[in-house]
């Protein structure tokens, strides 16, 4: 049992179609309460995979309950909390600056495109855009990570 992203972005966030979205999106469609889910909703779960755009509020709060389980505060840390890695979304760690690519050995990103990076934002890298995934610093900026925005839909 799959999710199908393109229906549960279609539930109206008025009337309780928020929480909704939340639950369909968290909850495992193998787990009890998930199969349940599935029977109540059967037009949000499709027996077949198919490629689909990831809402970035469900990766936000996938992300959230991951790193900060007990805060009420978002996560900016997408790849080190290993949420891409649950839905699969391919990403590419760079050093914003010499020191770091001489330490981890990440490809350096262009000074336009670091001058930019901010959690969220869309970038264009090579001619193609790409969303900051993380952000790391210690002082300044040390790493950007980014993933191609095909995977996500950055309005829900």
């Amino acid at each position: 049992m799959h999710r199908n992203w393109k229906e549960i972005c279609k539930l109206d966030d008025q009337g309780g179609g928020w929480y909704l979205k939340i639950l369909l999106s968290l909850i495992s469609p193998e787990s009890p309460i998930g199969k349940r889910l599935a029977d109540a909703f059967p037009e949000c779960y499709a027996t077949t995979e198919e490629f689909q755009k990831v809402p970035w509020s469900v990766i936000r709060e996938d992300c959230r309950r991951n790193v900060c389980p007990n805060q009420n505060r978002f996560s900016d840390e997408l790849a080190t909390s290993s949420t891409l890695d649950k839905y699969q979304i391919s990403y590419t760690r760079f050093s914003a600056t010499l020191d770091n690519h001489e330490m981890y050995g990440f490809p350096i990103l262009p000074e336009e495109v670091v001058a930019v990076s901010v959690f969220g934002k869309i970038v264009q890298f090579n001619g193609e855009p790409f969303v900051v995934v993380e952000c790391s610093n210690s002082g300044e900026l040390d790493e950007v990570v980014l993933s191609p925005l095909s995977y996500f839909d950055m309005n829900h």
